[in-house]
């Protein structure tokens, strides 16, 4: 995401079926051990896709639509001085299909949405609802949503705007969605907000209140539901084993977790477990003996709590310092 200088756009979004060039992953899920475990249906954005392996189909039937709509949208009608809002892109899947989370899992592509302001306004990190697991032809695991997910970020307006100019924020998307077949798919979107206008609720209100609850929180946020600690072991010259220890203030019913890819760092194994205290074991890999490990492996929790409601909390698992 990023800021941009005014410049005259046409109103009407476009799509094509090109996307471009994949970023580069190098980490890997290649042995996952455990099972992805089931749960409870809250709403269509909440529930996984089935663990069923996707039929083949013929790569040469034409689809007669498109799968997936891509939509931008604000929390509010107008632009006021220094009042935030909030804009991001919608995607509405048909039945069925799915598009990948920022780490696909062991196939697919990061979707991608590049938010743009004008320069003078603020424009915060895109967040990223809680993903779901489901399973790909060749018994691959992917991370994802089906149905639909809005993937947004807060917008900061300048403390002064001139009240006769109209904010343009625009958005490019691009994705891989799948069911039987996969189709690539991209959009470029713009949305003009009056400044000093219409202060009435929108219907996006609600659409950005009901993704805000789906976004896990971070590990070290005061409603945090658990406390973390990491241990490191070395095996070896390029192989570590890190224990990573999670005290849950409520014991939940189920647990999937999501790290995300890190250059020149191979995932080998990992085996969550759900009780009172969780450990999450796993092994990495080096590529080479002479590659420098450092930073942090990020990633999601995905967890069902007592009251059968899914959620997810953030984890950046330290990669390095005192074992």
């Amino acid at each position: 995401m990023g800021k941009e200088e005014e410049r005259p756009r046409p109103r009407n979004a476009t799509r094509s079926t090109v996307v471009g060039p994949r970023r580069a992953v190098t980490l890997v899920a290649t042995t996952v051990l455990g099972i992805l475990l089931l749960f409870l249906l809250l709403d269509p954005a909440q529930a996984p896709a089935p663990i069923a392996p996707l039929v083949e189909q013929d790569a040469d039937e034409p689809l007669d639509y498109a799968p997936v709509e891509a939509t931008l949208v604000a929390d509010v009608r107008s632009v006021h001085a220094g009042e935030t809002f909030h804009a991001g892109v919608l995607l509405r899947m048909r039945p069925g299909w799915h598009v990948f989370w920022k780490d696909p899992g062991e196939a697919g592509l990061p979707t991608l949405v590049d938010l743009r302001v004008p320069a003078d306004f603020g424009l915060g990190t895109l967040r990223w609802p809680t993903p779901v697991g489901f399973r790909q032809p060749g018994d691959l695991i992917g991370y994802g949503y089906s149905d639909w997910v809005l993937l947004g970020a807060t917008v900061e307006p300048p403390a002064e705007l001139a009240m006769d100019r109209e904010v343009p924020v625009r958005a490019r998307a691009e994705w891989l969605t799948c069911e039987r077949t996969c189709e690539p798919g991209e959009a470029d979107l713009e949305l003009l907000l009056p400044v000093g206008g219409d202060r009435s609720p929108t219907d996006a209100e609600e659409l950005f209140a009901s993704w805000e609850r789906r976004l896990p929180v971070a590990s070290d946020a005061p409603d945090r539901p658990l406390s973390v600690a990491v241990a490191r072991e070395a095996e070896g010259d390029v192989t570590t084993r890190y224990e990573v220890l999670l005290r849950w203030l409520e014991p939940p019913e189920s647990i999937e977790w999501f790290p995300v890819a890190i250059a020149d760092l191979e995932l080998l194994q990992a085996q969550p477990s759900s009780s009172s205290t969780t450990r999450l074991s796993f092994l990495t890999t080096r590529l080479t003996a002479t590659t420098e490990v450092h930073g942090e492996l990020d990633s999601v929790l995905a967890y069902t709590d007592a009251l059968g409601v899914r959620r997810g909390v953030e984890l950046a698992i330290p990669l390095t310092g005192p074992p």
